[in-house]
């Protein structure tokens, strides 16, 4: 039973093809995919059975469930935002003077609608790997979520098998988020760093990035004892971890527009989205970008050291 396509609009193909089952997952068999696919999406190319991966964004499906979107809200009041911006004053002696900047301004509200974040696996079904979704369940109420889980099978490979799985039973147990890429520890010289980062800032333009590296120049400042680069739908992410002081800064180019400083354990942090790591109850500072930012996140820093925060 397969489904093939650049998306669909309803669910009414795997309703049919499901012919009443109320429990499936969908899947791609491993054989069938190649490997420029396979690392476009996010996974290594030491794939093992059970690593899960939130995949790249290759398209508006995978890039809402990674990222999550904005609406506009022209019936709210309009809200206060920040732009940080690359520029160039001159001396009187007309010289060159190079800086980032901020302003604030106003504009139309926006809602934010969280990712929905649906992770692939590869996993053993009846002696097979295969890519495989999440178990879904075929009902009314879940049509939405249903939809968006087979636009991402379908954005991710063009098509997928409807895997009854109470008769191709799952055999993986075990499975392995991989969200992030640890860089070995030690103090690192940021000429360093920003060579390291470069393909978390690879689709942006020449302005942006300048910013991104300069916002992660201040916290490289410190001298983080790690830093650690998202991998697949979380690149663009970015941690600097302060393990003594139990402190762990997140900056993100897709972050709500601040910079999230937590201290909890970073293992059990590294295993959450993005959504559950900003909504949830865990503690944080949340430091937005404007003029005052730099200061913000130094004596947030400073304060982790000193044990007050």
């Amino acid at each position: 039973m397969k489904i093939s396509g650049k998306s669909l609009r309803s669910i009414d193909k795997l309703v049919s093809l499901a012919a009443g089952l109320k429990e499936v997952i969908l899947g791609v068999n491993l054989s069938n995919i190649d490997k420029e696919t396979l690392h476009k999406i996010g996974f290594t190319e030491k794939i093992l059975e059970g690593d899960s991966i939130l995949p790249t964004p290759v398209g508006k499906t995978t890039t809402f469930n990674a990222r999550g979107k904005e609406i506009k809200r022209p019936d709210l009041p309009k809200e206060t935002y920040h732009v940080t911006y690359n520029s160039t004053t001159y001396d009187w002696h007309k010289q060159p003077h190079y800086g980032t900047k901020t302003r604030t301004a106003l504009r139309i509200a926006r809602e934010y609608i969280p990712a929905p974040s649906i992770f692939l696996t590869l996993a053993n079904i009846n002696g097979q790997l295969y890519i495989i979704s999440p178990v879904i369940f075929i009902d009314d109420k879940n049509k939405e979520y249903n939809l968006h889980v087979i636009n991402v099978l379908l954005e991710c490979f063009g098509e997928f098998e409807l895997l009854d799985n109470s008769q191709k039973p799952l055999h993986t147990t075990k499975f392995r988020k991989i969200q992030w890429d640890i860089l070995p520890r030690g103090v690192y010289p940021w000429s360093k760093v920003a060579e390291m980062i470069l393909s978390g800032t690879a689709n942006l333009d020449k302005d942006e990035a300048e910013i991104i590296k300069y916002r992660l120049s201040i916290m490289n400042s410190y001298q983080p004892d790690f830093i650690g680069v998202g991998h697949g739908g979380f690149n663009g992410y970015f941690v600097f971890g302060f393990e003594n002081k139990n402190t762990y800064i997140l900056e993100s180019i897709y972050l709500d527009n601040a910079t999230y400083i937590f201290h909890e354990q970073w293992e059990p942090l590294s295993k959450l989205t993005k959504n559950e790591i900003i909504n949830s109850d865990i503690e944080h500072i949340r430091i937005i970008h404007d003029k005052k930012w730099k200061q913000a996140v130094g004596i947030a820093i400073t304060r982790s050291k000193r044990g007050q925060a």
